[in-house]
């Protein structure tokens, strides 16, 4: 089967560097290896704490921007990280974009979600956060 990030790594545009010219994307928490796999850049990756003090300030910011503040730590924590971003909105899918240059977004396939999706399958599926012109 298929998954999104087998499409991201087949369409992606092609530049220098391991993520030049490649779009940004928002995904769920527990997809911790998508940048990995993808080869894309993503807003946050909730497993991969940084180690200096003010990068690890950012990633903080970055997960309570993209998956709401939660109570707990850890992957106790992550549960109710994943139920915020099921509940994913266009207006907060919005906000993401302008903050973090994200293009794309991997959301759960039963998240409601104005116009088609780039991809989807039994899980998840890709949209875009482009303003359609």
């Amino acid at each position: 089967m298929v998954g999104p990030e087998d499409r991201r790594r087949r369409h992606r545009p092609m530049g220098q560097g391991q993520y030049a010219g490649r779009s940004r994307m928002d995904h769920p928490p527990e997809f911790e290896t998508f940048r990995l796999i993808a080869e894309r850049p993503v807003v946050v990756d909730f497993t991969s704490i940084p180690l200096q003090e003010l990068a690890m300030r950012e990633w903080r910011r970055r997960i309570r921007d993209v998956y709401g503040d939660v109570p707990g730590g850890g992957f106790v924590a992550q549960h109710a990280m994943d139920a915020n971003y099921r509940a994913m909105t266009r207006e907060k899918a919005a906000q993401l974009s302008a903050e973090y240059r994200a293009r794309f977004a991997v959301l759960d396939r039963e998240t409601p979600w104005p116009g088609k999706p780039l991809y989807e399958n039994g899980t998840y599926k890709a949209v875009s956060l482009e303003t359609p012109h």
